[in-house]
This record gives structure tokens, sequence and C-alpha cells, in this order.
């Protein structure tokens, strides 16, 4: 459960960081970050669901 927390907290530092290494940041790394949520959001709801 932390860690997807974790992740969910990570996933906008690492875009932001991205970003800051180039202006022009590919569709790659917004689509790896939006994966990252995503998976981590599916965690949370299947963690929720058990309990």
């Amino acid at each position: 459960m932390l860690t997807s927390l974790n992740s969910i907290l990570l996933a906008p530092l690492l875009f932001a960081q991205s970003v800051e290494d180039g202006p022009e940041w590919s569709m790659v790394d917004a689509f790896i970050v939006l994966l990252m949520i995503g998976i981590a959001l599916t965690a949370i709801c299947k963690s929720s669901q058990r309990h």
C-alpha cells in the first residue's frame, strides 16, 4: 500500500524532473508517468477491495 502511494507521489516529481531536463520532453516520458500512476491506482483499488 505504501509503495503504491509513494509511486503516486514520486510520479509527478519524475515528470517534473524530465521536463526540467529539456524543454522538449517526449511523449514516452508522459506515457511512462501515466502508466506508473495507472498501475499504482490499480494496486490501491485491488487492495481496498480485499478489505
